[in-house]
């Protein structure tokens, strides 16, 4: 087991096809309720996603999205590293597409160009130049209702 030299935070794990595993930290199940033990209860009101970042969940549903699109599409390039690079682009451009309609639904809920901006991991001035022009585009768009 190996940390990535792009995420020294991340270790991953090779298996014996030479895929990529992500490694799983086994919870503290000592029963000390101050330690996120079992008797820890994660409270439904909190919120994680205020910033961007990545981790195990983020590289774990990355990882099985790409198996499972390379399945859709053929069955037997699932190992194939060529077939990984291109369902890998695939989830990118989808996921650069569906970001471009969440800021303008995030925009159009009432947040504001820094909030959006805090959200997206930049300032509020290069957010505001990258989406406004799509976010106002879109309203106009929209079907009289």
């Amino acid at each position: 087991m190996t940390a990535t030299p792009s995420h020294p935070h991340r270790r991953v794990r090779r298996d014996h096809r030479g895929w990529i595993s992500p490694t799983f930290e086994p919870p503290n199940h000592r029963g000390d309720p101050d330690d996120g033990g079992p008797w820890n209860l994660i409270d439904p009101r909190r919120n994680q996603t205020a910033i961007a970042y990545t981790n195990n969940d983020t590289a774990i549903l990355i990882h099985q999205a790409a198996v499972t699109l390379t399945i859709f599409r053929a069955p037997l390039g699932l190992g194939d590293a060529g077939a990984t690079i291109s369902v890998l682009v695939s989830l990118a451009a989808e996921a650069d597409s569906q970001l471009w309609e969440a800021v303008a639904d995030a925009h159009d809920q009432g947040y504001t160009w820094d909030q959006i901006a805090d959200r997206l991991a930049t300032s509020a001035t290069t957010a505001r130049r990258r989406f406004a022009a799509y976010t106002k585009w879109r309203n106009t768009q929209a079907e009289p209702g």
